[in-house]
């Protein structure tokens, strides 16, 4: 899995002086992009070591928490294939 654009998307969004991905400084569009991109790249898998809890750094419920009140449908991100790098000839 790709995880440093993941890692790079997280950072673009944790420019505030230490703060964490969720952080009361934080715009609720930006938190949402954040977590739709870790879902994406775990194919919605929350929990877990490969989940996007994991790769965000923070606790499993937080995140289930987000996702809840940011009103994301974490389901949908689970039929999204992995991208791969070889042909499919």
């Amino acid at each position: 899995m790709g995880g440093r654009s993941l890692t790079a998307t997280a950072r673009k969004f944790n420019n505030y002086k230490g703060d964490g991905v969720f952080s009361r400084h934080r715009r609720p569009d930006e938190e949402k992009a954040i977590i739709e991109a870790a879902l994406r790249e775990c194919r919605g898998r929350v929990s877990g070591p490969s989940g996007a809890a994991a790769r965000l750094g923070v606790p499993g419920t937080t995140l289930e928490s987000k996702i809840k009140a940011l009103k994301i449908n974490k389901n949908r991100f689970k039929g999204i294939p992995r991208k791969t790098t070889g042909s499919l000839d």
